[in-house]
């Protein structure tokens, strides 16, 4: 099989093969899998490149990231590409410079219209310095976020600024999240404690949505951390000492109440923005409209959820201790404290929610094809729209006609844009608007989901590290990567495909390049 052969070709000889010889092979492989994604994305009009932190593997102790192109094909079909592994620093100018290599490499100055980057785990404090960088070097491309991966990281990070004392918040937070974090045993132990005094109706989560689990399991957790002094043998740690002492504290005071109760309230209105959506779909005009209610939503609690959130401080004050040792204690129950709090923390929210996701209304072209406002475009022609489209990409003054006549096209009137797009697949050939389709193809292109490798194939990467004995990862970890995720750019050794036997021919002739002979063996396929 493909792999087998695969390994063979690079493991294979790995028992008399030099260091050296061997990371020349590794990197012939490579390089004719990179010339035909080349080759496809040649044909491609438009691709987005995302930029993503990849799933852990084996030990190896370096920054990494992971690099996908995204791009449609003549039958309108997505396709997602990864292009490696790569040892890259997670600051703003070394993310560009790595992009820049990509554009470069690929030759796609002139079809690059979106960047996605996973803000939440590589940019959460450079993210308009990136942001700038990019429409410096690329001012056609569009700065998108991985939607719904990122949106509880990049609100959670968002709130790291001092505004209302939440930093001080985030820290304490974060010290009781780091107790129960790979520790097994400890998640079981707390998982045991409460369900002995109540019945536990939700997931106990670890990550961000502690914060959710110590709202709605206070007192437990309160309780826990009190009786911690008779669980030796899992809290033991000199260290821990001291940060036992600070969570059981944390965990009593009423404005930390306040503060779990109005994230946990932000994170459930943030779920709309982890919903999945049709793949025939566009991805772009889908997100617009969830982005849009979420922000309704949050702007609605700000306006009108400070009451119910008053009364929390008032019944919580009842039964926690308040902390005396600031020079805020008098004022710790003061409705004036509170509400600057809450004020500070939801105007932060609903800032940095905008500066992340905010080009999806920004970005007025999209409605141009959300088939819900075709029959008002049929009466009065989206003009802004279609400027806001012409600006930032070059089309055919065709377009505009082409769209005209699909306004008035009453079968696609209030459909879903899954629908609309089946439709628009099944028009006679003579009916094909050429440019709308390009717009269509824009518009799917753009990356707006989750875009995270499957665990199965990082645990194929890990295979081969482990099969690339004493290769220097540090020069090799892209192309093994690369020849473990895409290998089927190559295709099958023994296929009777040209364009198999071709990528094997090249394979040699590229590795007798690196070294320095000139080419000593061609397959020929038997068959």
């Amino acid at each position: 099989e493909n792999e087998e052969i695969t390994n063979q070709l690079v493991f294979g000889m790995t028992e008399w093969l030099k260091l050296d010889t061997q990371t020349k092979l590794i990197s012939a492989i490579a390089d004719t899998i990179r010339k035909n994604i080349r080759l496809e994305l040649d044909k491609a009009e438009f691709v987005s490149i995302i930029i993503i932190k990849p799933f852990p593997i084996l030990d190896i102790d370096c920054p990494r990231v992971s690099t996908i192109v995204r791009y449609v094909d003549d039958k309108g079909g997505i396709h997602e590409t990864c292009l490696g592994l790569n040892n890259v620093e997670h600051d703003h100018f070394s993310l560009i410079s790595h992009l820049s290599h990509i554009v470069e490499l690929y030759s796609l100055e002139d079809k690059l219209v979106a960047v996605a980057c996973d803000g939440g785990a590589l940019l959460s404090t450079q993210f308009s310095a990136f942001q700038n960088s990019l429409l410096d070097n690329y001012p056609g491309a569009l700065l998108v976020h991985c939607y719904g991966q990122t949106a509880e990281n990049v609100v959670y990070q968002s709130l790291g600024l001092e505004v209302g004392s939440t930093s001080s918040f985030l820290r304490l937070f974060d010290l009781t999240a780091d107790l129960f974090r790979g520790n097994v045993e400890r998640q079981k132990d707390i998982r045991e404690f409460i369900s002995r005094r109540s019945r536990i109706q939700q997931p106990l989560n670890f990550d961000q949505k502690l914060i959710r689990t110590m709202d709605h399991y206070r007192n437990q957790f309160i309780d826990y951390f009190i009786a911690i002094p008779n669980k030796s043998s899992l809290y033991d740690s000199e260290r821990e000492n001291g940060v036992l002492d600070e969570v059981c504290k944390f965990t009593k005071e009423v404005k930390s109440a306040f503060c779990l109760k109005l994230f946990s309230k932000i994170f459930v209105l943030l779920e709309s923005l982890n919903c999945t959506n049709d793949s025939r779909g566009l991805e772009v005009s889908y997100c617009a409209e969830q982005f849009g209610k979420c922000l309704v939503a949050v702007k609605q609690l700000k306006d009108q959820g400070f009451d119910s959130m008053w009364s929390f401080v008032n019944a919580a004050s009842g039964h926690l201790n308040k902390n005396a040792e600031d020079g805020e204690a008098s004022s710790r129950d003061s409705k004036t404290f509170y509400k600057t709090c809450f004020d500070g923390i939801m105007d932060n929210i609903i800032h940095h929610l905008t500066v992340r996701f905010g080009y999806l209304t920004s970005v007025d072209f999209i409605s141009l094809l959300d088939p819900k406002k075709f029959s008002f475009h049929c009466k009065d022609f989206p003009e802004e729209s279609f400027i806001s489209l012409t600006k930032r990409y070059l089309f055919q003054p065709q377009l505009k006609d082409e769209l005209k006549i699909l306004y008035c096209n009453d079968k696609l009137y209030n459909k879903n844009i899954g629908e609309f797009l089946q439709l628009y697949k099944d028009m006679q050939p003579e009916q094909s608007l050429c440019e709308v389709k390009k717009l269509v193809t824009l518009l799917r292109t753009f990356p707006l989901f989750p875009h995270s490798l499957e665990t199965s194939k990082y645990i194929q990467v890990e295979n081969y590290i482990r099969l690339a004995k004493n290769i220097d990862l540090k020069e090799s970890l892209s192309d093994l990567s690369l020849i473990s995720l895409e290998k089927s750019y190559i295709g099958e050794l023994d296929s009777k495909s040209i364009a198999s036997r071709m990528a094997f021919d090249e394979i040699i002739d590229s590795f007798a390049e690196k070294m320095d002979k000139k080419p000593f063996y061609r397959y020929i396929n038997p068959n």
